[in-house]
């Protein structure tokens, strides 16, 4: 008699009958790629339970990551991973799992569960952080070397608000602050401002965040008149100038009315910069 296995793969119910012959049983949406960047097609035409095959499930799929791997039996339908690594065979590919890990962390932050808030990444940047610590500096010592992870940025649905983490690529993370609507965020470490350049409409909203291990010192340039965003009433010139040390773990904010691209530096730190895109 062969034991017969009911599970959930992406969005099928799927049956594992005997030595591994799959049986789909597809509701009408089941197929469709519901990525809010992709555009949605008409649902495959199946009766609610119709059986088919795995062939014609796969075929039916779409690939959003473009990985090689349809999100039907993609273990991580929206970020690639095409050798779909699973090192505890939970059924969630390694990359998806840090995700998993930082949407829990950031439920218990807001005193939920993630499912009851609808918390979901609403972007995700593929990044090679500077070493161990992800560009947070100011968390303590650091492992050195070069970690590929993410910048994401989760949506909360009910209440609200997005929110900024930084990521490796296994199990490690870090929140990194709560991002209003509209406002771009650059984090400042040991290494830089990043990332840069950044574009935003004018009358928009730059968060520079300080996760550095020392005071940040946001200004236009040039060094160290300040005087390059044509705008008076700063300390030395400009407005564009934090006109003191911003210390670490806390931010600084400025809002940018006139178009151009605009560079700035950190006044106690002249080597670090990056610009920002008015348009």
């Amino acid at each position: 008699m062969h034991r017969k296995t009911k599970f959930i793969i992406g969005a099928l119910a799927v049956s594992l009958v005997g030595g591994g012959a799959y049986s789909f049983f597809v509701r009408p949406s089941a197929l469709l790629d519901n990525s809010p960047n992709v555009p949605t097609t008409s649902p495959p035409q199946f009766n609610i339970y119709d059986e088919m095959s795995l062939e014609d499930a796969l075929s039916l799929s779409p690939d959003t990551d473009e990985d090689g791997a349809p999100n039907v039996v993609d273990n991580c339908p929206f970020l690639a991973n095409p050798d779909q690594e699973d090192a505890d065979s939970d059924g969630v590919g390694d990359v998806c799992y840090v995700l998993e890990l930082a949407e829990e962390d950031l439920a218990v932050r807001l005193g939920s569960r993630p499912a009851v808030l609808g918390i979901g990444p609403e972007k995700i940047e593929n990044v090679e952080w500077p070493d161990g610590c992800l560009g947070m500096s100011s968390v303590g010592s650091c492992a050195q070397g070069s970690v590929p992870g993410y910048r994401v940025v989760f949506r909360v649905s009910v209440g609200g608000g997005t929110y900024l983490y930084h990521t490796d690529k296994n199990e490690k993370f870090y929140f990194v602050s709560k991002v209003a609507d509209g406002i771009v965020v650059v984090t400042h470490t040991d290494d830089g401002y990043d990332p840069s350049p950044v574009s935003v409409k004018r009358g928009g909203t730059v968060r520079f965040v300080n996760q550095s291990s020392e005071d940040m010192w946001t200004a236009a340039n040039p060094h160290p008149v300040h005087s390059g965003y044509p705008t008076e009433g700063g300390c030395a010139a400009s407005t564009f100038d934090t006109c003191k040390g911003i210390p670490p773990g806390e931010f600084w904010e400025f809002t940018f009315d006139i178009a151009g691209t605009w560079g700035y530096h950190d006044h106690l730190n002249p080597g670090h910069g990056g610009r920002v895109v008015v348009e």
